[in-house]
């Protein structure tokens, strides 16, 4: 799995400001995430959070919060050679760092984030502190899952961990995120000055597969539901549902194609839905109602070029590697041309590289606009 990529594209879908789902729209990258903002403990200056992420082609079982499912400051470290070392996220993606001798650091060249290790070119420690171009510090060792701290402009937070597993996360401001284990479920309890404010409870089946999520407030130790939620995570079929409101949404997949559906209730007549599919040099995005379709086309190193609708407007991107360097503005395109969308495969510098023709059938080797539109 390569994760989630900062040059990717992919189609969101929101329930609740809790869930988001993200689906890549790249066939040779193809997953769908769920990101789970369940916890969050306000404000600007040193808030705690928790966020989980669900990777639906995950191969890992028996994570720290389910299957596939890890909290969002997973960080695992892991030497690679004598001059490199790798650092795996939450969403499976992997990040290299090696010697720049430029630099005269350990750097991971598409997150611009450095690793100093003091009088030496190699590596010489089993401790990192990765800075970010925010002078954001995040301290990491091997054999942990998670950071021994992060510490910036606004932030100090601590983890705690216990075989692997995180156990508590604490900031400066008497704020602390416990997380106990029960019997198929396990709950995560925020406290500030030792007083217990609110209960995220994560229930799971006979084989840590989460199924449930109750949000919980407290106060003067009586607790309130504010939030419950059933889940159905399997590879072929993602299913969650408010099971107060009856708001739902699922993303069922078929082959080539995924259907995602939003149901505001549960009468059918309700329910709008878009799919996605898959070929080999774009995907196409279409609701099922309106019948209007976007494509995403795509280069041979895997990066977004063009972004074209059915209703004649178009978006191009321009890279240096895979940093994103220009987002053209939306372009409406006249009806009467067509443009070579393979010889070219660019619409930057105004159009002018592309070969402009009057839509003829004599233009058979090519696909052209006539093609998606």
């Amino acid at each position: 799995m390569e994760g989630l990529k900062s040059y990717g594209k992919y189609y969101e879908v929101e329930l609740d400001n809790i869930f988001k789902i993200k689906i890549d729209l790249n066939k040779n990258n193809r997953n769908e995430y769920i990101f789970m903002n369940l916890l969050n403990t306000g404000g600007t200056i040193n808030p705690l959070g928790v966020n989980l992420i669900y990777s639906n082609r995950s191969n890992q079982v028996n994570c720290d919060f389910g299957n596939k499912i890890k909290l969002q400051d997973y960080k695992k470290v892991e030497i690679e050679s004598a001059s490199s070392f790798k650092v795996t996220n939450a969403d499976d993606s992997c990040d290299m760092y090696e010697y720049d001798e430029t630099r005269q650091v350990f750097r991971n060249e598409e997150k611009n984030i450095t690793c100093q290790m003091e009088n030496s070119t190699y590596i010489n420690t089993q401790s990192f502190a990765l800075v970010n171009k925010d002078e954001v510090e995040m301290d990491l060792e091997v054999g942990r899952n998670y950071p021994t701290l992060i510490k910036g402009k606004n932030r100090i937070t601590g983890y705690d961990v216990s075989d692997g597993k995180i156990s508590r996360i604490t900031n400066t401001l008497s704020d602390g995120l416990l997380f106990t284990q029960g019997e198929n479920e396990k709950i995560i309890i925020h406290q500030k000055d030792d007083k217990v404010l609110r209960k995220v409870v994560l229930r799971y089946d006979s084989n840590e597969n989460l199924e449930r999520i109750l949000i919980k407030n407290v106060k003067e130790q009586e607790e309130v539901i504010i939030s419950d939620y059933s889940l159905t995570l399997t590879l072929d079929l993602m299913v969650i549902l408010n099971n107060i409101t009856k708001e739902r949404i699922s993303v069922s997949l078929s082959g080539e194609q995924t259907t995602i559906t939003k149901d505001y209730s549960l009468e059918a007549n309700k329910a709008k839905s878009q799919t996605i599919t898959y070929l080999d040099e774009h995907t196409i995005v279409e609701d099922v109602r309106t019948s209007k379709k976007v494509y995403f086309i795509y280069d041979n190193k895997d990066r977004i070029r063009n972004v074209l609708s059915s209703d004649k407007e178009l978006e191009y991107y321009k890279y240096d590697g895979y940093k994103l360097m220009e987002k053209s503005n939306v372009l409406s395109l006249n009806e009467n041309l067509n443009h070579n969308l393979i010889s070219n495969h660019d619409f930057s510098n105004d159009m002018q590289s592309w070969v402009s023709i009057k839509t003829t059938p004599s233009v058979t080797d090519n696909v052209t606009l006539s093609n998606y539109l």
